[in-house]
């Protein structure tokens, strides 16, 4: 049998809590802010723009797709926009989700849960897009991706709301940093 002081439960209350999700309110301009002023912290966790991971891979996705190609990033999305990829705000209201100590492993476990129904929902709206010829060649793969990501939102949400993660405003998420809560 184990005995625990009180003396040692009282310090384990003052510990912080290095394993953390947030749902942070930001503009893009603050996004770029923060992965510039905070580096170390970016590299050592897990954050991205976007409403769900799914949907941080479809805009990755888009913006390999311009530097591969070497086109212009604004006319690749303008693009999307053109053929209902994305719509012309999309990037106004997206909020940063960051994920630190055990809820990066839990984020993992999350994908790899999906995965192999996320290469299937995405072969088929690919190869759906392609077929139909509706949608330019160069769009076809972001389509699956994006029919992917949009299956993924409330599935997601519903993953980081039951992890109990914190939504904060952008203010509030560095000031918490900058302290060394998170």
């Amino acid at each position: 049998m184990k005995i625990i002081s009180s003396y040692n439960q009282n310090q384990n209350k003052n510990i912080p809590n290095f394993t953390a999700i947030r749902i942070v309110k930001t503009t893009p301009e603050q996004f770029l802010k923060f992965q510039n002023e905070f580096a170390d912290f970016c590299s050592q966790n897990i954050v991205f723009r976007a409403e769900s991971i799914e949907q941080s891979n479809f805009f990755n996705h888009l913006k390999q797709l311009a530097k591969k190609e070497n086109w212009p990033l604004e006319w690749l999305f303008n693009n999307a926009i053109q053929f209902k990829l994305l719509k012309r705000d999309f990037s106004e209201n997206l909020p940063m989700c960051v994920f630190t100590g055990k809820d990066k492993f839990k984020l993992v476990l999350y994908t790899l849960k999906h995965t192999f129904s996320n290469i299937i929902a995405g072969s088929k709206a690919t190869s759906r897009a392609s077929t139909e010829g509706n949608i330019p060649l160069h769009l076809c793969p972001a389509r699956g991706l994006k029919e992917v990501a949009d299956i993924d939102i409330p599935r997601f949400k519903k993953f980081v709301d039951k992890r109990k993660a914190e939504y904060m405003s952008f203010d509030e998420f560095v000031n918490e940093v900058k302290a060394g809560k998170i």
